[in-house]
């Protein structure tokens, strides 16, 4: 039971690695909020040692937040994972908030490792199927505004504590005349919740500085 993510800050071409059971499916909304609120968050996780790598079976989300270099990787989340369109929203925001204006060149990565092949990347643009296909292929049409207020609404909505949960089934397991073991680690639950109007302010700081109705 968790959701179990590895979170890295490098700083001075050296890591600290940090352990968190639960925040695999909330990492777009924690690290959203900029650079000094993400590192913040980040090192209030469990710092671990070279033992504390989780591998591709367990690890659920990460995140590198690379202080020298000036640069944010990370992957998780649930709502904005298979929603391209939401996602693609989601990213315009948070280059704003992190001035950050260059995509990694994953075309050009690639090409590297396949080099036999030619590597096309295109950002999420499914749009371009459209297109290629003369309008055979056919997706959902978007309200841009209805999407920018489900994205305000996930971003803005308090996370449950997953430690209520886990205290319910250990009452319900007693009660049953079970015993129940659990792992240290699940009870620690460290969040850095910003109050609701300083997100307020630096969402609506977003939403003004991208070029306004520009199609996400």
């Amino acid at each position: 039971m968790g959701q179990r993510a590895n979170l890295i800050v490098v700083r001075d071409n050296t890591y600290d690695l940090y352990y968190s059971h639960w925040c695999a499916n909330t990492l777009p909304k924690d690290l959203f909020w900029g650079e000094q609120y993400a590192i913040q968050y980040i090192e209030m996780q469990t710092r671990v040692d070279e033992s504390g790598w989780l591998d591709d079976v367990w690890a659920e989300g990460g995140a590198v937040l690379d202080v020298d270099k000036k640069k944010l990787v990370f992957y998780g989340g649930e709502d904005i994972l298979y929603n391209i369109p939401l996602r693609n929203l989601y990213l315009k925001l948070m280059r704003k908030i992190w001035h950050a204006y260059d995509l990694p060149n994953l075309s050009e990565q690639l090409s590297v490792k396949w080099s036999d092949w030619e590597v096309i990347d295109h950002y999420g643009n499914y749009e371009l199927q459209c297109k290629r296909t003369d309008g055979r292929l056919q997706f959902q049409r978007v309200d841009q505004q209805q999407l920018l207020e489900t994205l305000k609404g996930l971003l803005l909505k308090e996370s449950s504590n997953p430690l209520d949960a886990i205290a319910y089934i250990v009452n319900k397991e007693a009660d049953a005349g079970r015993t129940v073991e659990i792992s240290p680690y699940a009870l620690r639950y460290d969040r850095f919740e910003l109050p609701g109007n300083v997100k307020e302010e630096i969402l609506d700081y977003a939403i003004n500085q991208l070029s306004y109705r520009e199609e996400p």
